[in-house]
């Protein structure tokens, strides 16, 4: 609420406009299932067909109204009647774009070519077209009379109406995904007041003056990339909602400097450097999403305080040389494994033996003489435990009742 700009909203971020559409979508959509204004659609406890049903019923009469595929299309009345504006009673032909076209197919891949652009100012029909390059596509050498002129008004439009096919078949694949994706986030667990039917994407909060602010939330995707700013404009991860989202905490923004954000750097710069005076080791969660430029300036300053530093780090990034790169470039002396997140016995075996480190009592023999050495590559050190922080136990992944007879049964050493 103090320091908005610490994180991405709609002013300092405004690519992400459309996902904040979607969010309000879903939580119209929610609130109107709690209310009963959908009597086909249960509260809660949904099966897979509930979920398949509700989604049909989401993109039919609630995503249409918010009109979306606005964000993909040009606005081809207003952009015609500026063209009919500008080419009455004048006439324009620069040579620049040949002579004067003779095929309706060739004004269309001049205009689509050369007269579109976008504004990046990320509103709706963000899509424009440079009129006067317009005038110069569909000008003429000569002055153009009444009906020529009207001839040529109706042609831009079916070259406008011809790129905005493409544009719309565009938006239909997009909604495709972000239903697809919401399939497998719908909350299937009872409405009850508070709890929404998808998790939030933004947080909504009222500034010191009073102003509304949304901040989009943090979050990871699976598979991702981690090397890219999944929140940054050259993403469109939220607005698909790709982003398994944690709905308790909103996203940084540290930009690329600290004048990007000069609070933001300062603050954590001062919070890792009593970190460090108080304790020998800092662990690192999430590392993978934490920019590598942000966490080497904020390790650098942790070990100006303590040189002999102890930085541990949860990584997940799914390739060992993204890890190795993480690695070398913060300094990180030990990466955390966690053994929840083997998928069966022969993967939790994969677990030890990769990082369990040599078992006890084992022998290993210098096969080349005692005089010599080898050299062997070796992966990041790392600490392997068998559940950490807030990831689910035993006992929640496997679903495991521990109210059952069952369990029950165990005797007081096995359940220790």
């Amino acid at each position: 609420m103090e320091h908005p700009e610490a994180g991405y909203n709609l002013e300092n971020s405004p690519h992400l406009r459309p996902a904040f559409d979607v969010d309000e979508a879903l939580l119209t959509f929610s609130d109107d299932i709690y209310n009963g204004v959908y009597s086909d659609i249960p509260k809660g406890n949904f099966t897979d067909d509930d979920v398949t049903h509700l989604l049909q019923v989401f993109r039919t009469k609630v995503w249409q109204t918010y009109r979306m595929w606005e964000y993909y299309v040009v606005d081809v009345t207003a952009t015609v009647s500026a063209f009919s504006a500008a080419i009455k009673g004048k006439y324009s032909l620069s040579g620049k774009y040949g002579s004067d076209p003779v095929h309706q197919a060739d004004y269309y891949e001049l205009l689509d070519k050369n007269a579109l652009y976008n504004n990046k100012q990320y509103t709706r029909f963000n899509l424009k077209v440079d009129i006067s390059v317009a005038l110069d596509i569909f000008g003429a050498p000569s002055p153009l009379s009444a009906v020529e002129t009207e001839d040529r008004i109706n042609l831009f439009k079916s070259c406008l109406d011809r790129i905005n096919v493409q544009n719309y078949a565009a938006y239909d694949r997009d909604t495709d995904t972000i239903i697809k994706n919401l399939f497998w986030r719908i909350n299937r667990g009872p409405l009850t007041e508070g709890k929404l039917l998808a998790d939030n994407y933004f947080t909504r909060v009222t500034g010191k003056d009073g102003k509304k602010i949304a901040l989009a939330n943090n979050g990871w995707i699976w598979a991702g990339n981690p090397l890219v700013n999944f929140a940054g404009p050259e993403s469109r991860a939220y607005f698909l909602r790709e982003v398994i989202i944690w709905g308790d905490c909103v996203k940084l923004r540290y930009g690329m400097t600290p004048e990007d954000s000069p609070w933001l750097w300062d603050h954590m710069t001062k919070y890792c450097e009593w970190s460090a005076k108080i304790f020998h080791g800092l662990r690192i969660d999430n590392a993978h999403s934490t920019p590598i430029h942000v966490a080497q300036h904020l390790l650098d300053a942790s070990r100006r305080i303590r040189p002999d530093l102890y930085v541990m780090a949860e990584l997940f990034t799914g390739s060992s040389e993204l890890d190795e790169h993480f690695v070398a470039s913060w300094g990180i002396n030990a990466l955390i494994r966690e053994a929840m997140q083997a998928n069966d016995s022969w993967d939790l075996g994969r677990y030890i033996h990769r990082y369990g480190g040599d078992p006890v009592g084992s022998v290993s023999r210098n096969r080349n003489g005692a005089d010599s050495i080898t050299v062997q590559s070796n992966s990041p050190l790392s600490v392997l435990v068998d559940c950490t922080h807030d990831n689910e136990t035993p006992q929640q992944k496997s679903g495991f009742d521990v109210g059952s007879d069952a369990w029950q049964g165990m005797s007081s050493s096995v359940r220790s």
